[in-house]
């Protein structure tokens, strides 16, 4: 089967065509793509409806954890303080105290996922900075990422305009070096995601919406299960 925009072939059950990402009209989508295709340029997939519904339910998931540690936080922070303080009032106040303030952090990054919504979808720049968060972390100067299985990035970009951008997100600690300074990306803004726009030399692919490692030649993230950028 061959695709009816490109003229690529791909397998005859996929959904989409894996180089340009056009639609076939089938109802399932390919499990892998031809190695070295559609890495040169930014993808379609995110603006297609499968894209939309993934990032919707990664959404509601998110806000779910959101409420979820909403109310255990409280509880937590003031058992831990009792247990500490060996039944003191005391400290059972500051432990609870401490849990609504990791709750106003929760919520504070929700908002700002709100508040971009209203925004620009998307900014196209060049990479002048990463910073590596999250205790122990260090970037790849520092000889390696943190113990932790996540660590938090921070990534300076510089637009066409001269205007700069920021883009901060978590990912496991396997992928940390994804990025480098000096490549040119386009920050996804609704998913908090930086794509790059030449993908050629990667050995790995990351998902936009968990953030997780996937196989360069995967068309689903092998996590989430949600369709990648390329």
């Amino acid at each position: 089967m061959f695709c009816p925009n490109c003229g690529s072939q791909i397998n005859e059950n996929a959904e989409f065509c894996p180089n340009c990402a056009t639609t076939t009209g089938n109802g399932a989508l390919a499990n892998t793509s031809p190695a070295g295709t559609g890495r040169v340029g930014y993808s379609t997939v995110i603006n297609t409806p499968e894209f939309l519904t993934y990032a919707k339910k990664h959404h509601k998931q998110s806000r779910t954890v959101a409420i979820v540690f909403s109310i255990l936080l409280p509880l937590i922070g003031a058992l831990g303080g009792a247990m500490i303080s060996e039944g003191s009032a005391l400290g059972i106040i500051i432990g609870a105290i401490l849990g609504f303030i990791g709750i106003a952090v929760i919520w504070s990054g929700e908002a700002n996922k709100n508040k971009r919504q209203g925004q620009a979808e998307i900014i196209d720049g060049t990479i002048t900075n990463i910073r590596y968060f999250n205790d122990n972390a260090s970037g790849p100067g520092d000889g390696g990422a943190s113990n932790e299985d996540d660590v938090r990035l921070k990534i300076t970009l510089i637009d066409s305009a001269g205007r700069e951008h920021s883009a901060e997100f978590s990912c496991d600690k396997k992928v940390y070096n994804y990025y480098k300074v000096g490549e040119v990306v386009r920050h996804h803004r609704q998913v908090d995601y930086l794509e790059k726009y030449d993908k050629t030399h990667d050995s790995y692919a990351i998902c936009a919406l968990c953030k997780t490692k996937t196989e360069i030649d995967a068309v689903r993230c092998s996590k989430c299960n949600a369709p990648m950028l390329k």
